[in-house]
């Protein structure tokens, strides 16, 4: 397995495809659960929530058919539309087709499915924070930025390393969605180790590879929670 550079390949695949959907979802959850978090109505701002959350609920491969759709890569695809119409380009994009677009396609579907888990937690740290601490920013004249970074972010921190450790893990053993919506292509520029398995066990029938890709993907993910638990959120506890 490890002699094999096909699998070098996947690995980086697959580890640009779990951290790029991790740096989308936990981004956009925080804008989101900021956004909610400023909302005054306690009605209004659940009802907010609830609508973010039905997302989450939605099977992962109607999510990726879903955006397939909206991906075509002709005039009827939902973005092609949407940019063609606002006059930013003027021949549709094979986004799918692309070895350039078709990574970040499926890693925006990934993130979009995976945001209002990120969203929940960190609204849950928003709501946790002492309201007293904003009150003794304000006074003391700190600006906005310097409130976020010293307040929101350190209150956060917690939170962030939770949603950081379970996206992560969930994106990088991700099948549903990059199968339905590439299965790995344009060649094998979003093939990612599921993708990989899958090929291996089902189609190829290597069984014995394709179990020991299975096991390196358990033991990775395995060193990694341990050693972030114990480092990174072990050391917030000190």
């Amino acid at each position: 397995m490890f002699q094999s550079s096909e699998f070098w390949d996947y690995f980086v695949n697959t580890l640009i495809y779990s951290f790029g959907s991790l740096a989308i979802s936990l981004g956009s959850g925080l804008v989101v659960a900021l956004a909610i978090n400023h909302v005054a109505h306690s009605r209004l701002r659940d009802a907010y929530s609830t609508l973010v959350m039905f997302s989450w609920a939605i099977p992962l491969a109607v999510v990726a058919l879903i955006w397939k759709w909206m991906f075509t890569g002709n005039e009827l695809g939902f973005f092609n539309m949407v940019l063609m119409d606002l006059g930013l380009i003027a021949a549709p994009i094979a986004w799918l087709s692309s070895p350039n677009f078709a990574m970040l396609a499926v890693m925006l579907t990934d993130a979009w499915a995976r945001m209002p888990f990120a969203m929940l937690l960190l609204l849950a740290g928003l709501q946790s924070i002492p309201k007293h601490m904003y009150d003794a920013a304000k006074v003391d004249g700190a600006t906005t930025f310097q409130t976020f970074r010293a307040i929101t972010v350190q209150y956060l921190r917690p939170y962030i390393a939770i949603v950081a450790l379970i996206n992560w893990m969930f994106a990088f053993r991700a099948f549903a969605v990059v199968f339905p919506m590439t299965a790995g292509g344009p060649g094998t520029s979003t093939t990612i180790f599921s993708i990989h398995i899958y090929r291996e066990g089902m189609i190829n029938f290597n069984y014995g590879y394709a179990s020991a890709v299975a096991v390196f993907i358990i033991g990775i993910t395995l060193v990694v929670a341990t050693f972030y638990v114990t480092m990174v959120m072990g050391g917030m506890d000190e």
